[in-house]
C-alpha cells in the first residue's frame, strides 16, 4: 500500500493502528519532503520533475519502480484517509479496482479541467483532438483515481506504461486518459460506486475523502 506526496500538496495521513495489516502489506510513502510516520516507510526522493508529475510517476509506474517485488498494490491519494483494514478489497479476479466519478464522460471532464484551470488549454485541447481523431465516443464512463487497487499482471503493467506515456505527451490529469486506455485493453476492471454527499464528501466503511488538499 502506498501514497506519493510531492511539493507540499498534501499531508501524510497515517493508517490507524487498528487498520494495519503488516502480514499483507508494506506501507510506503514516496515523497520529496522530510516526513516522519508511524505507519508508512518514508522513501525520500530527490526531486527530478515537477511535483504533479512526480506524483503520477510513482502512482502509475509502481510495479516497474519496485521491480516486480509485489503481486499487487493499493494506491492512495494524499487526501484519502483509511478507516479500516483493506485486505478484503483485493480480488484476484480483477486487474484493476477503481471507484466511479460523478461525471460520466471524458469530454465533459475536459471542460471542467479547463474551467478550473487544472491543466493548460493546449494540453487538454491536444488530448481531446486526439480522442476525436481516434473516434472515441462520448459517455464511456469516467473514474476517480484517488484509490487504485491493482493486480500487477502483465496486462495491467502494459496499460500503466501506456498511461504514463500519454500523461507525458498530453495532459497530466490522469482521469482524462484512463477511460480511453481501458476501452482498448482486455484487462478486467471492477468499478465501485462512490456515494457522495451534497458537498462531494466520500465517506465509506473503508475511506474518508473530502476533496481538500490541506492538512487535517
Amino acid at each position: 500500500m502506498f501514497t506519493a506526496i510531492f511539493g507540499r500538496y498534501d499531508v501524510l495521513r497515517e493508517i490507524p493502528q487498528e487498520a494495519l495489516e503488516p502480514d499483507l502489506f508494506d506501507y510506503v510513502c514516496f515523497t520529496d519532503l522530510d516526513l516522519e510516520s508511524s505507519s508508512f516507510k518514508i522513501r525520500k526522493i530527490l526531486p527530478d520533475r515537477a511535483p504533479h508529475l512526480a506524483n503520477r510517476y510513482y502512482k502509475i509506474l509502481i510495479d516497474d519502480l519496485t521491480k516486480g517485488k509485489y503481486q499487487g498494490s493499493i494506491y492512495l491519494d494524499g487526501n484519502v484517509t483509511v478507516k479500516s483494514k483493506l485486505g478484503g478489497l483485493i480480488d484476484p479476479d480483477f486487474d484493476l479496482i477503481v471507484h466511479d466519478h460523478p461525471r460520466r464522460c471524458v469530454y465533459e471532464e475536459a471542460k471542467v479541467v479547463l474551467k478550473k484551470k487544472k491543466d493548460s488549454r493546449a494540453n487538454v485541447k491536444s488530448w481531446i483532438k486526439y480522442l476525436k481523431r481516434e473516434g472515441f465516443p462520448k459517455n464511456q464512463g469516467l473514474y476517480w483515481n484517488g484509490i487504485l487497487i491493482r493486480n500487477h499482471s502483465e496486462a495491467m503493467n502494459h496499460l500503466c506504461r501506456s498511461w504514463w506515456r500519454l500523461i507525458l505527451e498530453y495532459s497530466y490529469r490522469d482521469q482524462l486518459t484512463l477511460p480511453y486506455l481501458l476501452q482498448r485493453s482486455s484487462i478486467k476492471v471492477q468499478c465501485i460506486e462512490r456515494k457522495l454527499d451534497a458537498h462531494g464528501v466520500f465517506d465509506s466503511e473503508n475511506f474518508f475523502y473530502d476533496g481538500t488538499h490541506k492538512p487535517l
